[in-house]
């Protein structure tokens, strides 16, 4: 809004606003000033008579008490005004004032009406009257900007865009934060209070409590406020007044989110926007409204989210009520949706209520776990608990049908895995697995051929059994999973385009489809994955660095980090400082109830020691696994690129022979063809290693094969493109070469001087406090730069690591003075 400068009273200067300079001859009949307190709707009609009166030289008469405005319609008197200005905030939609207001602004020769209202009255027709509303009184932020300027208002920088934003512009706010910055402030402040924003609220809500309940059905804006006091989140959905269509009640919700009072969001059940009370006027509130009509107000909540199918509104209610058997159920039916879209006043409600409270509720039990579980704060105490009752509360818990019988497993089995527990999780998981594997005519697929609402359910069902073996690193359950979510598919469902995603993830990751659908939600990772193939490494690690600032809690992190870990270690192995391999492993090793990390993060922590040199470790690592849990085909890739870069083609290519079988889509397939060249290409069978590259490319695609390519270390990409190849191939290479090759061709181990130095104290036979004493450090300093030389030698205990040091030559055999 233009505005121009003005003084006011000294020593603060305010702004006029343009739409009050209006002279008389344009001066409609009838202009209403309809705005809650605190917009300075009675500073905009102050402005306007002081310019009518020096401007055109009229007449302006006004009327602050009801008996005043009263008698003044009544009398032939007014006549002798030429404006009058009625500012009282009191008058709402239904007042017994309007029809003489009206009434007067429809009378030739009546001196122009300008009223202050709370809400506009219900006969009135828009054309009919000048209508000026918050949204004309808020301050815009060049406005802010000009005001701060006038006053020499020393504020931090982004504050007039908080004001703008946060603070929706409202004058009394932007008055009063300037007003702290000014010269000679603490003698200057129109306010005592620093959050002016609760001062609005209280004077709002005294407004509501005190006066009459006539005057609260008369008044919409009073009515949708009265309503909105019962719910900490409040959207139009759960609103209602009798008399009022939807029309009046939207355009006064919308009124009510002008309001500084909390946060807006958007709600995901209905598109809508919808307003968090903050904590401090939602206390005040609190305070002010009494027990018995808040629960009056929540019950009224609950009816009206009931009626609109609103999970998350329902929930909240419930819980606010204490009615938790009933919030149990709801959870346990919709618990895919409500873990999928967690609002943070719902995250705050749930995890606000005792264990012992909810003892009983295995379902409220799992989201209140989940919850807590999803904080960067998280520890096994805040979270365990909760999954060992909702564990507890399942096992106790009889099924209906068969589709109860699947739910209650693959809950237990998201429990499990959210506690660490892989054998718990695996017991579910193969429950799960008979299920859907029943050819009754009664089955749960068979119901779901025929049922629109079982298969709706049975999608969002899949997911969390498909999330829970993508964690156990039992991907040939996780893709039976996606295929259950893909064949039904229902567009209803209120988590449909988060499981279509996550479905169509893994076929993604598989190489079976190469674009992610733009359509769905949530794909960050395998838009990576996609920029990889196509060659974009900048995009790719834009991606991965934000989905690394979202995943910062186990066990997702056991996937998600592992991704990203691996797509470092391929891309940019220069991010990776020595303790990130070590950090993802301990983490995952520390969540599981067995000791034992994810298959996943050892191979991808495999890689990231072996980009840092680090190949007899690697290799050391996934043999381990491998003896502890066996081999899958990514650790068996890991491994085999471990024992290339330690010249050992001959078991390399034992090795991929053996992985072969995990290779059963286009990306794994590329990956160990292009790998089993490389070992050819070692053994000198360069014609062999031709053939197998020529093979990953008619059998997966340029974008497979160049994928594949970035295992292979740069000097063997130009060893094969300085051969015959065919024009297919060598295009494909020639794209690869401008890739990032970051595994090494061959490991050369390299010690810095403070290992050498070490590892030359353990030859000497010195101790670990002897060696501090030595080096004026912590023993804690020498026995965590000993756990990374062993790492990086790839050796079990000190002993083995001077013998691998000395056969390297990294070491001499002389004794330390």
């Amino acid at each position: 809004m233009d505005a121009v400068a003005a003084t006011v009273a000294a020593p603060w200067e305010d702004l006029t606003r343009s739409s009050a300079h209006v002279r008389h001859a344009d001066l409609a009949p009838l202009t209403l000033v309809c705005a809650l307190p605190g917009w300075g709707g009675s500073t905009w009609m102050r402005q306007l008579g002081d310019y009518l009166e020096l401007t055109d030289g009229c007449t302006v008469r006004w009327l602050r008490s009801r008996p005043l405005v009263d008698k003044a319609l009544k009398s032939t008197e007014t006549h002798h005004a030429d404006v009058i200005v009625i500012d009282d905030l009191t008058m709402t939609a239904a007042d017994p004032l309007w029809p003489a207001i009206l009434g007067m602004a429809a009378t030739d020769g009546a001196p122009a009406l300008v009223v202050r209202c709370l809400d506009l009255p219900l006969s009135l027709e828009r054309e009919a009257a000048v209508v000026i509303t918050e949204a004309d009184l808020a301050l815009s932020l060049e406005d802010i900007e000009q005001l701060s300027t006038l006053n020499q208002a020393a504020i931090p920088p982004g504050l007039h865009m908080t004001l703008a934003s946060r603070y929706r512009g409202n004058p009394s706010i932007v008055r009063q934060r300037l007003e702290r910055s000014t010269p000679g402030a603490p003698m200057r402040l129109a306010h005592s209070d620093a959050r002016l924003d609760v001062d609005l609220a209280a004077d709002l809500a005294a407004r509501l409590t005190h006066i009459a309940p006539a005057m609260q059905v008369a008044s919409p804006m009073l009515n949708v406020l009265r309503q909105a006091c019962g719910s900490r989140r409040v959207s139009l959905g759960v609103l209602h007044a009798d008399g009022f269509d939807d029309a009046t009640l939207r355009e006064q919700f919308t009124r009510l989110t002008t309001q500084p009072f909390g946060t807006l969001d958007l709600d995901v059940e209905t598109g809508e926007t919808v307003l968090d009370w903050s904590d401090e006027v939602w206390a005040l509130l609190g305070r002010i409204i009494d027990p018995t009509t808040r629960r009056e107000l929540r019950e009224r909540t609950l009816a009206a989210s009931r009626a609109t199918g609103h999970i998350t509104m329902q929930l909240m209610t419930l819980l606010a009520l204490s009615r938790y058997g009933e919030a149990d159920r709801l959870v346990f039916d919709h618990f895919r949706f409500l873990s999928e879209q967690t609002p943070a006043l719902l995250a705050r409600a749930v995890t606000s209520i005792p264990l012992d409270a909810i003892r009983a509720c295995p379902s409220l039990c799992l989201l209140a776990g989940h919850v807590r579980l999803t904080t960067p704060e998280a520890v096994p105490s805040t979270y365990s608990p909760y999954f060992d009752r909702a564990i507890a509360g399942y096992a106790r818990r009889e099924a209906a049908d068969a589709v109860d019988t699947l739910r209650i497993a693959l809950r237990r089995a998201y429990a499990s895995v959210s506690n660490g527990d892989r054998a718990g999780a695996r017991r579910s998981l193969a429950l799960v697995t008979d299920i859907l594997a029943s050819d009754a005519d009664d089955s749960v697929l068979a119901l779901a051929a025929t049922r629109p609402d079982i298969a709706r359910t049975l999608t969002a069902e899949a997911y969390l059994g498909m999330w829970a073996a993508t964690q156990l690193d039992d991907h040939d359950f996780s893709r039976e999973m996606a295929t259950v979510m893909i064949d039904h598919h229902d567009p209803l469902s209120k988590t449909a385009a988060a499981d279509l995603h996550y479905a169509l993830m893994g076929r993604v990751f598989a190489g079976v489809i190469t674009d992610t659908p733009h359509d769905t939600v949530g794909a960050a990772i395998t838009d990576a994955l996609v920029a990889l193939d196509n060659g974009d490494e900048s995009t790719a690690l834009g991606i991965i660095d934000y989905v690394g600032a979202l995943t910062g809690y186990a066990p997702s992190a056991s996937a998600a980090e592992g991704f990203i870990l691996a797509v470092r270690a391929l891309v940019a192995p220069h991010t990776l400082d020595a303790h990130v391999p070590a950090t993802s492993l301990a983490t995952s090793q520390g969540f599981w109830t067995d000791g034992r990390p994810s298959s996943f993060i050892v191979a991808a922590t495999s890689l990231a020691m072996l980009v840092r040199g680090e190949a007899r470790g690697a290799l050391a690592l996934v043999d381990d696994h491998g003896r502890r849990a066996g081999h899958d085909w990514f650790t068996a890739i890991a491994q085999a690129l471990a024992l290339l870069a330690l010249d050992e083609p001959v078991q390399a290519a034992e090795r991929l022979r053996a992985a072969e079988a995990g290779a059963t889509s286009p990306r794994p397939r590329a990956v160990n063809l292009v790998i089993a060249a490389m070992a050819q290409s070692r053994l000198g069978h360069d014609g062999a290693a031709r053939e197998l590259l020529a093979t990953a490319l008619s059998m997966t695609g340029t974008r497979m094969t160049r994928f594949a390519l970035r295992c292979v270390p740069a000097a063997d990409i130009e060893q094969w493109r300085a051969g015959p190849l065919d024009d297919p191939l060598r295009a494909t290479l020639d794209l690869s070469a401008g890739d990032t090759h970051a595994i090494p061709r061959h490991a050369s181990i390299v010690l810095t001087a403070i290992e050498r130095e070490l590892v030359e104290y353990i030859r000497d036979g010195l101790t670990y406090p002897q060696i501090a004493q030595r080096r004026f450090v912590s023993i804690n300093t020498v026995r965590t730069q000993a756990r990374g030389l062993l790492r990086k030698l790839g050796a079990a205990d000190r002993v083995e690591a001077v013998a691998v040091a000395a056969e390297l030559g990294l070491i001499g055999t002389r004794t330390r003075p």
